[in-house]
């Protein structure tokens, strides 16, 4: 999930850099987003729209670290200690 949504907003971060803001940039973004998180191993479909959400809002640099990189690894702290204590399952699986 991290590695996903950190290559899915890197790419989109770069797509945006290079190619502007426009609809072509934005089809570029999710699709090599989803080549590369496919590639590397780390496919998490609902990162596939961090290109999106990049670019639609014009986003800068910092929007990689905050509230990508905090927001999925608090999510997946959260879901850790969910499972840990009270479902009592192991996770990740």
């Amino acid at each position: 999930m991290i590695g996903g949504h950190l290559i899915s907003a890197l790419v989109g971060l770069l797509v945006l850099t290079v190619l502007g803001d426009g609809v072509v940039a934005m089809g570029f973004g999710v699709g090599l987003a989803i080549a590369l998180m496919q590639f590397s191993g780390t496919l998490h479909p609902p990162a596939g729209g961090d290109p999106l959400v990049v670019i639609l809002a014009g986003a800068g640099w910092p929007f990689l670290l905050l509230p990508i990189a905090t927001g999925t690894a608090s999510l997946v702290i959260l879901a850790w200690l969910y499972h840990r204590f009270v479902s009592k399952r192991a996770y990740p699986a």
